[in-house]
């Protein structure tokens, strides 16, 4: 029998690994084991992936699977370094999240004496008036003001159980995926459609993440990814991206620095660089009268960075063209205008190599 190849991991290994070289790496990185040369007994045991992973009814007879098979498409995502149990203070961490969550919610969704008439039931003079659960229906005595008799009214109000408060929250993605043109300016993707298909690129690890300091409990998946879009593509501030989402600033920071070192894991092993045909099909008409060999089109850039609390860093980040701490980049576009490289980051007082591992060398 063949153990399974994840480090210290003494089960029993069934699943090999794929021949897809796409997902093959898919799978090495996950395990951490880039460097490994796979064999035919290279496996890894049921326990690092999740029941989604699985086929549960087969599409050829519709029927319920006796045994369990791997989806085509399937990535470990269940190891030891990503389950480890939550210290002591992590957890009271999150007992004061959900606290001051479910106190914004309370206090946030408590109905006012501003509301329209149409949910204002009179009272009988034999009615008992009394408050029950906020999950179920609230009832507020509001005294009519302009005679001051004491008249009452019962206002109903439904609330769901939802993590997060629609009243502190601007938008969510379903608002925001009901409006092509809004997803395209908070996001950069044409249609909702596009968001949905970039997002399920990174499910199910997506579901399973360890994030930098504390679990985020109060934000669906699709909520955070919307977030680290926005952050993005609009370059909004924390502070904006809190009261957008009704969270602290402290759970933006939170959730951006984590998705940003998630999403550079996954995609990072995808191939951007196009081939000579896919350059030639897409090229401009000008290009190809007049530069038809044309393959990539380069150019260095500078991104302003936070100033770093080390003098050493601060000299070797400051830029003398910029006149601030940046980070400088080779970038690569093809004639399409699509952007099909980009070099690792230099410090900004570094001048750019001509030479960087570029696959056009």
């Amino acid at each position: 029998m063949t153990r399974c190849i994840v480090l210290k991991c003494s089960e029993i290994g069934v699943h090999r690994i794929p021949k897809d070289n796409k997902i093959r790496r898919l799978w090495l990185k996950a395990i951490r084991r880039e460097d490994l040369i796979p064999t035919n007994n290279s496996r890894l045991c049921r326990k690092h992936f999740v029941e989604s992973d699985y086929e549960k009814i087969s599409k050829y007879t519709g029927v319920e699977h006796q045994h369990k098979y791997l989806k085509k498409s399937a990535v470990p995502s269940v190891f030891a370094w990503n389950t480890q149990p939550v210290s002591e203070k992590a957890k009271a961490r999150q007992d004061r999240l959900k606290a001051r969550n479910l106190k914004k919610k309370l206090l946030f969704e408590m109905p006012s004496t501003s509301q329209s008439c149409e949910d204002i039931v009179p009272l009988k003079e034999d009615d008992d008036v009394h408050m029950t659960d906020c999950n179920v229906s609230q009832e507020l005595v509001v005294e009519n003001e302009c005679d001051k008799s004491p008249l009452s009214y019962v206002v109903n109000q439904n609330t769901c159980g939802t993590q997060t408060s629609n009243i502190l929250r601007l938008f969510s993605t379903e608002l925001l995926l009901a409006d092509h043109e809004t997803v395209h300016y908070y996001t950069g993707l044409e249609t909702s459609a596009k968001f949905s298909l970039v997002l399920s690129t990174l499910l199910p690890m997506a579901n399973h993440l360890k994030y930098r300091w504390s679990q985020v409990v109060c934000l669906s998946v699709e909520d955070q990814f919307l977030m680290l879009l926005i952050k993005l593509r609009r370059n909004t501030t924390d502070f904006e991206l809190s009261k957008i989402f009704g969270v602290s600033k402290t759970e933006v920071s939170n959730i951006i620095v984590t998705w940003i070192n998630f999403v550079n894991d996954v995609w990072s092993l995808v191939d951007i660089w196009p081939c000579r045909k896919l350059v030639d099909f897409y090229m401009p008409n000008s290009f190809k009268k007049y530069y038809p060999s044309t393959r990539v089109i380069i150019d260095g850039t500078e991104i302003n960075v936070q100033k770093p609390s080390q003098p050493n860093d601060q000299k070797a980040s400051f830029s003398t063209y910029k006149h601030k701490n940046t980070l400088k980049f080779l970038v690569g576009g093809s004639p399409g205008g699509l952007m099909t490289y980009c070099s690792s980051a230099y410090a900004g007082s570094y001048d750019l190599p001509e030479q960087y591992n570029c696959p056009w060398t």
